[in-house]
C-alpha cells in the first residue's frame, strides 16, 4: 500500500516530468518519471508499451496522473513482493530446519480467518453502496462513519489503484488483490 507521503512524491514527480503542462506523459516521460522515483523500469520499447497496456493506454501512447499512480503503485508492489519473496526464501530453510510439525490444518484455518476478515472488510465498505461494489461514495461514507479524514483526491487515487479493469468500482476480485498486496 502506498503511503500519503509516497502519493505526494508521485504527484510531484508527475508534475515535474510533465514539462509541457498538458497533464499527460508519453513513454519517454513515463520512463523518466519512474527512474526519478528510483523504480526499475523495463528499458525496451516493449517494456514501456507493456506498462501503457497495463492501464489501457497503449493505443494513445500517453498517460495521465491517475494512470501514472497506478503504474507506480503496481511496480512498487511488484518490487516489494520480489524483495519479500527473496527474504522468505532465505528464511524458509531456517524455518524448516527447526519445524518438523505438519502445519496444513493450521494454515488452512489461517487462510479461512483471512478470507473471513477480508469478506467482512469488503461488506463494511459496500454497506452504503447500491450496487454491492466499493464506490467513491461508499468509501466517503465509510470514512466519515469511521472518523477518518481523507480528501476526495486521496480516495479517488485509492479507488484507481485497486480498480484494475477501470470500471469505476472495486469488485470482490479487485478487493482481494489489493488486500493481499497490502499484506493482509
Amino acid at each position: 500500500m502506498i503511503t500519503r507521503e509516497q502519493r505526494k512524491e508521485i504527484t510531484e514527480v508527475f508534475k515535474a516530468t510533465d514539462t509541457v503542462g498538458a497533464g499527460l506523459l508519453d513513454g519517454e516521460g513515463l520512463y523518466k518519471g519512474l527512474r526519478t522515483l528510483g523504480l526499475e523500469v523495463p528499458i525496451s520499447e516493449g517494456g514501456i508499451e507493456s506498462l501503457l497496456r497495463s492501464v489501457n493506454r497503449h493505443e494513445e501512447g500517453y498517460i495521465d496522473s491517475d494512470d501514472f499512480n497506478t503504474i507506480v503503485s503496481n511496480l512498487m508492489t511488484m518490487q516489494q513482493q520480489q524483495q519479500n519473496d527473496q527474504n522468505n526464501d532465505e528464511d524458509e530453510d531456517e524455518y524448516y530446519k527447526y519445524d518438523d510439525m505438519d502445519d496444513d490444518d493450521e494454515e488452512e484455518e489461517e487462510e479461512f480467518i483471512d478470507d473471513s476478515q477480508r469478506d467482512d472488510a469488503f461488506q463494511a465498505l459496500t454497506q452504503n453502496s447500491k450496487n454491492g461494489m466499493i464506490t467513491l461514495e461508499s468509501l466517503q461514507q465509510t470514512c466519515k462513519e469511521q472518523g477518518e479524514e481523507w480528501t476526495i483526491q486521496e480516495l479517488k487515487e485509492m479507488l484507481n489503484e485497486a480498480d484494475t479493469n477501470h470500471d469505476g468500482v472495486i469488485d470482490p476480485i479487485e478487493f482481494k488483490r489489493i488486500w493481499k498486496l497490502a499484506g493482509f
